[in-house]
């Protein structure tokens, strides 16, 4: 048997090498990827609640800024409106836009 700290004498039956990537000691749980796959979310997404009642007001506000706001001389991303009309309509299941 050879001494763990002899590096320069060889192996007398070499051992052959482990398949797949060496672990590092330092792999996250998957509690612990999920965990931070949440905090990042978090800083990302803002959740919003909305009265059912308003939200069709709320769809026409939105159009209304779509089509209007340009010619009133205010500064509309029509895409951005357009994305924010489709979160709602999907939020409600096809009600904001009836």
């Amino acid at each position: 048997m050879k001494d763990q700290a002899d590096t320069a004498t060889l192996e007398l039956i070499p051992q052959p090498r482990r398949r797949g990537r060496p672990s590092t000691g330092n792999a996250k749980s998957g509690a612990e990827r999920q965990k931070d796959y949440r905090a990042r979310q978090h800083h990302e997404n803002v959740t919003v609640t909305i009265n059912r009642d308003d939200v069709l007001m709320l769809s026409t506000l939105l159009n209304a800024a779509k089509y209007y706001g340009p010619r009133t001389g205010v500064e509309v991303d029509a895409a951005s409106v357009q994305r924010l009309i489709a979160a709602l309509d999907d939020a409600c299941g096809g009600a904001a836009l009836k």
